[in-house]
């Protein structure tokens, strides 16, 4: 059985979430860091990538592209990281093998709108909330 969601509660905490947007300050970057901040969210944007993710983020939106693909971003991957929304610009076959390589909890395509970005944003943090409790839940069945 499914757990139940409280999505309200999800809805209220996203005033509250600090947000990384690693986009260059185009159209694009400038309506994601737009939104969120209707949102209510605290933003910190940056281009290219950072190595290290600043403390205390709870949604990272990364911009694809191909001069990303070949950078290597240690906080990747990690149990702590983040759960990881790309945004992408075109779509072929290396770019939807980076978005996988990723881990994305989602995908806002370009040219970005207002719409869905709020609904990949609670889906993102719900799915990478689920996958922590999973985690915990098989570490205490093994022990």
């Amino acid at each position: 059985m499914k757990a139940r969601v409280d999505s309200s509660s999800l809805l209220r905490r996203l005033r509250s979430l600090n947000v990384v947007v690693f986009h260059p300050e185009d159209q694009d970057g400038q309506e994601v860091i737009g939104q969120l901040h209707r949102i209510g969210c605290r933003v910190q944007a940056f281009w290219p990538p950072l190595d290290k993710l600043p403390a205390d983020v709870d949604v990272v939106f990364l911009a694809v592209r191909p001069e990303v693909l070949s950078i290597d971003l240690p906080w990747l991957h990690r149990e702590s990281t983040p759960p990881v929304i790309a945004v992408v610009t075109y779509e072929n076959p290396v770019l939807v093998e980076a978005v996988l390589a990723l881990d994305a909890y989602g995908v806002i395509a370009s040219p970005v709108k207002s719409f869905g970005l709020l609904t990949t944003m609670v889906v993102a943090i719900n799915q990478a909330q689920r996958g922590r409790e999973r985690e915990k839940m098989l570490v205490r069945a093994e022990t």
